[in-house]
């Protein structure tokens, strides 16, 4: 990894934060910075000129958190984050998104965001596709994630779809060799999984025990961090 890397983050709620990334980031040298989106009154129109420049920026993370992807009636930044995003594409550098950060990446580029009503909060089990170019970045043939089961995006034009569970086929996509989206929380810890549930808990229905969900075997989480980490590297190649 590139030493003193100019890392910027989208973050779109106060307990959805880099989490295992700043460490992973951080042993690195990287140069940190974020824009915390959940924090910018609703009521001013946030200028994309507020928002790093960005030839200043070597790679983008955008997090998740408990919004949608295409609210922009409600988060009427999303706009603005979407505009930025395109520009900052265009100029075809590395671009991370985890859970819904993977699909505001996807709406950005055009792909609309499908519905899901059931809003649950669980560790699924997602398959790599078979028979993908050797040139793709490589899923584990099978692993549990933490997701918020609530929407789904469709592929963007491009797009080439990595991993699947049994409720849809592209929970995570790659485009071109430097942008990667997930459509789950690979860079959960444990203690950020509790800060979570405990923010979350009465906006999702998690239809499961909050000490089910915390007590995943540990294998879950260290599975989920190795992904993230050869996601990072893979992008960062590009």
């Amino acid at each position: 990894m590139k030493q003193n890397l100019r890392v910027h983050c989208f973050q779109h709620t106060a307990c959805d934060s880099l989490n295992s990334c700043r460490e992973l980031l951080l042993a690195h040298h990287a140069q940190i910075t974020t824009t915390e989106f959940f924090a910018l009154p609703t009521e001013i129109a946030l200028d994309i000129d507020a928002l790093p420049q960005v030839q200043d920026v070597d790679f983008l993370i955008v997090m998740g958190g408990k919004i949608h992807a295409d609210d922009e009636v409600n988060c009427p930044w999303l706009k603005v984050e979407k505009r930025w995003i395109r520009r900052y594409i265009a100029l075809k550098k590395p671009v991370l998104g985890l859970c819904v950060g993977g699909q505001i990446v996807a709406n950005a580029l055009g792909a609309p965001v499908l519905k899901n009503e059931k809003h649950t909060m669980t560790w699924n089990r997602v398959q790599s596709v078979a028979n993908l170019p050797k040139d793709c970045f490589q899923m584990p043939e099978e692993m549990y994630v933490m997701s918020l089961s609530q929407d789904i995006s469709a592929l963007p034009k491009g797009a080439i779809s990595l991993a699947i569970n049994e409720d849809f086929q592209n929970s995570c996509y790659q485009i071109g060799r430097n942008i990667l989206g997930f459509q789950f929380s690979l860079e959960i810890t444990q203690d950020g999984l509790i800060d979570f549930l405990d923010e979350a808990e009465s906006v999702f229905d998690t239809e499961q025990s909050f000490i089910q969900l915390k007590n995943a075997p540990k294998d879950y989480f260290m599975s989920s961090h190795r992904v993230l980490e050869q996601a990072i590297e893979y992008v960062l190649q590009s």
